[in-house]
This record gives structure tokens, C-alpha cells and sequence, in this order.
């Protein structure tokens, strides 16, 4: 299987594993062909900076995607919201510099229940989360990156993928959208 070059985004709210799932890529320990990539990954490190302590250069992570772009490998990126606003489209930016790659969006989909457990991890593991985990935050937060996944130009192929105890599982728009409906989240 030869790799195909490719820009591929994760997305998904707090404690959805996005941070998780490129660590695991990164290390090789998933199965990349699952996921459509042979043996050749490189992660935009610029891309993880994000948070409290931590800010985001666009102009860096473009200048880091165009880097790895020119040595043929596939790049993954790891989403924020400020990445798509009012004002910026970094994904669709990104899609016009390079409109001949196959572009990816990759959503990940997180229960209730797990992203509480996660939350509540990072609160005793880490000085940053100081807030508590709420229904009302995580059904927002979740709609709202199903909503820029959604709005996202026809030109980026989706793919959702439920995050349970840190395994990855493929799925597709329709369970999502049926989860959605059922508020099953």
C-alpha cells in the first residue's frame, strides 16, 4: 500500500482522545492501515500547541504542513476551534495552498460518560482543567464541532470514528446523526 499523500484534521470536543489518537498514530501503536495510511505519518507539531499555556501560530502550522508536504508525507492536524471562526478557515486555507491532496476531516465522537471520566483524569493530573464537566457544556461543545464538520466544503473527505476507552472505532455521519437525534450523547 503505497501512501497517498494527504492533510487530515482531527476534530472533536475536550477529552474526545484527538491528543490520544495522534500519540497512539505517532508511536505506531494502531494499525495505520485501518485508518487508510500505510507506514508513513508525520503529526504538525505546531498543531499541538494550544490551551492555557499555549498559543496557536497559524502561520507556523501552515508554514510546518508545507514542510511536510514537500517530502511526500501525509500530515495530520489536530484541530481547536480558533482554527475555523469569523475570521479563519485554517482547514480550508490550507485546501486552496494545496487543492490537488486528498484533504480529510476526522471527527472523533466521545459518550458522556467517557469524556467525564477523561475530564475528571485531567482535573487531578493536570493544573490547567480547573473546570467540571457538564451535560450542558459537552452536548454544546459536540454540537458544535459536528456543525463545523458539517459546514465544511464538499471537497474534504469525512470520516467519524467513536472514541471508547481509547479505542477508535469507525463509524459513519448516520450513527452519528441517529446518536445525535436520540441525544444519546
Amino acid at each position: 500500500m503505497a501512501n497517498i499523500q494527504k492533510i487530515i484534521w482531527i476534530f472533536g470536543i475536550s477529552a474526545s482522545g484527538k491528543g490520544t489518537f495522534l500519540k497512539k498514530l505517532k508511536n505506531q501503536e494502531l494499525d495505520l492501515k485501518k485508518f487508510g495510511i500505510s507506514n508513513k505519518l508525520k503529526i504538525c507539531e505546531s498543531s499541538l500547541k494550544c490551551g492555557k499555556t499555549e498559543t496557536r501560530d497559524h502561520r507556523e502550522m501552515e508554514k510546518e504542513i508545507k514542510e511536510i508536504i514537500r517530502k511526500g508525507m501525509p500530515v495530520i492536524i489536530k484541530f481547536q476551534f480558533d482554527d475555523v471562526n469569523d475570521n479563519v478557515n485554517i482547514p480550508q486555507k490550507i485546501r486552496n495552498i494545496f487543492p490537488s491532496l486528498e484533504h480529510e476531516v476526522w471527527m472523533l465522537v466521545i459518550k458522556y460518560e467517557e469524556m467525564e471520566r477523561r475530564w475528571n483524569e485531567r482535573l487531578i493530573n493536570n493544573s490547567e482543567w480547573k473546570d467540571k464537566p457538564n451535560e450542558k457544556n459537552y452536548k454544546d461543545g459536540t454540537e458544535r464541532v459536528k456543525k463545523i464538520v458539517d459546514g465544511i466544503d464538499s471537497g474534504f473527505i469525512k470520516k467519524y470514528f467513536f472514541s471508547d476507552n481509547y479505542d477508535y472505532i469507525p463509524t459513519n455521519s448516520d450513527e452519528v446523526n441517529a446518536i445525535f437525534d436520540e441525544k444519546k450523547l
